[in-house]
């Protein structure tokens, strides 16, 4: 007995001082492994299929081919989109179009007609004032520093991605040995791991599939209005998917300041148009409807033995984000499974 629970403590400290030394890594490892439980399935039919190969080789090397198909696909599906996005960036960057914005403020700020016109003299007097005070080479250092902020998150997140898409490429190859192990560890017995796990597993792969069939829907949908606009589809299309990932806010993180630049440019049908689009395909249709055929449609493909009440999803999601960034969309609610999955556990006993 007492030997047990030297172990156990020996144990759980060594498990502490092993995250304390890879506590930079501890959160791409975890992401990792929570897309591996994602796709899990996936990974189950493709070993399928490859063991049935007639070639020896490849029937070896099933489960390296297995693990570097969905590292791929992964890769292909979150790298692409961001590549996208930063080659456009760099592509459209315009020095003289920043230091031309003075003319540009001042006069919309003469526009304001809703305003007095003492208030308007303030305005454009203190902002002329500010942005003369500055010269060029302090246009240069000032909007170096915001560059250089931003290129550091860019670089952080362009780390913390690969070591996701790393470790994603590693546990699956060494899926089954990492699976025993842990298995292995837990004080129960071999159905209620079995249920724990795929409840888990399936949870994670409804809620993420969900999450991504909807966020393609919708930056479809919105790329596809952009087409008949002046804007880039692509773009706003992919602003639109990342966006709706976020709750309450949505996608009317997008489509409503577009629809405000279109009203505020004289173009009031198009922001009309826009909105209305926006607001029932996007915040209505595909919101509600879409959503609830993808979610019934993939919980017939993954079956749980319970169901994460959709208000404690959201919230989860929303919890995720505001603590873990964007990956807490897959953290908050694997966390939540995890919960329910030990409660259940604990009500069986």
């Amino acid at each position: 007995m007492h030997k047990n629970k030297f172990l156990l403590v020996a144990f759980l400290v060594s498990l502490a001082s092993v995250i304390w030394l890879f506590g930079d890594f501890v959160k791409a490892a975890v992401v990792a492994w929570l897309l591996v439980l994602v796709t899990q399935r996936f990974a189950e039919y493709l070993e399928k299929y490859f063991a049935a190969s007639r070639w020896s080789i490849i029937e070896r090397g099933k489960l390296i081919l297995t693990a570097g198909l969905l590292t791929l696909l992964l890769s292909i599906t979150v790298v692409a989109p961001l590549g996208y996005l930063v080659s456009y960036a760099i592509s459209r960057f315009d020095y003289q179009l920043i230091i031309g914005i003075k003319p540009h403020v001042l006069s919309s700020l003469n526009s304001l007609t809703w305003v007095s016109s003492a208030t308007r003299l303030k305005l454009t007097s203190g902002v002329s004032n500010y942005l003369a005070e500055m010269s060029a080479g302090e246009h240069l250092k000032q909007l170096w520093g915001f560059a250089n902020g931003y290129l550091k998150n860019i670089t952080g997140g362009v780390f913390d991605l690969g070591l996701v898409i790393v470790f994603f490429f590693l546990f699956h190859w060494n899926r089954h040995g990492i699976t025993s192990f842990i298995t292995g560890l837990i004080p129960l017995d071999a159905a209620q791991k079995r249920t724990m796990a795929n409840d888990i597993s399936g949870t994670l792969s409804i809620v993420f599939m969900t999450i991504f069939a909807v966020a393609v829907a919708q930056g479809l949908a919105f790329a596809l209005l952009m087409m008949f606009f002046d804007y880039n589809p692509l773009l706003l299309g992919f602003f639109a998917a990342i966006s709706s990932v976020i709750p309450i806010f949505g996608t009317a993180l997008v489509w409503v300041p577009v629809a405000i630049n279109e009203a505020v440019n004289g173009h009031v049908l198009n922001a009309i148009v826009i909105t209305l689009y926006s607001w029932l395909i996007l915040a209505f249709l595909i919101d509600n409807f879409v959503r609830i055929f993808f979610l019934n449609k993939i919980s017939r493909m993954v079956k749980v033995s319970y169901k994460v009440n959709e208000f404690l999803l959201f919230f989860s999601i929303a919890a995720g984000i505001a603590t873990l960034g964007f990956w807490g969309v897959l953290i908050g609610p694997a966390l939540i499974a995890l919960f329910i999955a030990l409660a259940k556990a604990l009500q069986s006993k």
